[in-house]
């Protein structure tokens, strides 16, 4: 009885990290997408200063962010960006 119980406990606790793992995923994608207005993988320049209160600071921003340099922000790059500000809110 004590193995069942362990193993649905397992099982339970398994399956709540599976559904925490695939929701932060779906919400950085979801994010991306808002920014990403043409659906094609990458952020670019024009897309940022469409959605942000500075249009003329969408260069920097990118640049600052853009490690491969193609003048685009990948998901990867753009999840940079999340990683920084979520710092700063918990300093």
């Amino acid at each position: 009885m004590k193995n069942i119980l362990r193993i649905a406990l397992s099982s339970v606790m398994v399956t709540a990290l599976l559904f925490a793992i695939s929701s932060e995923s779906h919400a950085k994608e979801s994010r991306f997408s808002k920014f990403d207005a043409n659906s094609d993988g990458k952020i670019s320049v024009d897309e940022i200063a469409a959605r942000i209160k500075k249009p003329s600071n969408a260069p920097k921003r990118v640049a600052a962010l853009d490690v491969d340099g193609d003048g685009f922000l990948s998901p990867e790059e753009f999840s940079t960006k999340s990683k920084k500000k979520n710092k700063k809110k918990n300093k």
